[in-house]
């Protein structure tokens, strides 16, 4: 069938196939969606001699798909496929089909996906630099290498932006009391104009990451 979304994940681009979440859409569709609003696991292969299309989060697509059910192996150690779909919302895996045409609808990427590009243009180099990328975010791009020293190394949990982050930026902006005791402003509105202030930071946080 075909189905109508925008990219709401960062894609990850490799050479022979592209993988990306979408949220299904009534904006290009001809009849009402039933699973509008839901997620879809996309996965787009790339046929011999060709390349597949810059797929940034953000973009609108019409895409010929066939669909199947979220399942993983029960081997020792795989994650929990059918699980880890629930609770992220996705209802289904979907593959591009290369025998229709796929049209892009409209080319607008997201906040995320731009600070994305902008620190691939200047980082990419450097060797941290998907640290970098999993610390501001929230996205890992980890070679399997370098998850796996993550691991070893202890710091798994650090990589992965949770609410020790969101509450450790809040109380970094909670500290900048001193500075705002020099606005011209009676209390309390002094101290509700601080908290608002950590708040929206640690929000503003939350949704660089994605809300992942």
């Amino acid at each position: 069938t075909e189905v109508c979304g925008r990219v709401v994940s960062l894609p990850r681009q490799f050479v022979e196939n592209s993988r990306f979440v979408l949220q299904l859409s009534d904006d290009c569709a001809e009849k009402t969606q039933v699973a509008a609003g839901r997620l879809l696991e996309v996965r787009w292969y790339a046929e011999a001699g060709k390349v597949l299309p810059g797929i940034k989060a953000g973009q609108l697509w019409r895409l010929p798909v066939k669909f199947k059910a979220v399942r993983g192996l029960a081997n020792p150690g795989s994650p929990w496929r059918e699980a880890n779909a629930l609770v992220d919302g996705i209802v289904a895996v979907a593959t591009v089909r290369t025998d229709k045409a796929a049209a892009l609808l409209t080319d607008t990427p997201s906040l995320r996906q731009q600070l994305a590009d902008r620190f691939a243009a200047c980082c990419q180099h450097y060797a941290a630099y998907p640290l970098w990328l999993a610390l501001t975010i929230g996205d890992r791009p980890f070679s399997d290498e370098l998850w796996l020293g993550v691991q070893h190394a202890g710091m798994a949990h650090l990589l992965s932006i949770s609410g020790m982050h969101i509450a450790l930026l809040f109380g970094l902006c909670l500290l900048t009391k001193p500075l705002w005791a020099r606005l011209a402003l009676p209390e309390p509105w002094r101290s509700a104009t601080l908290w608002a202030f950590a708040l929206l930071i640690a929000w503003g946080y939350a949704a660089l990451a994605g809300f992942a």
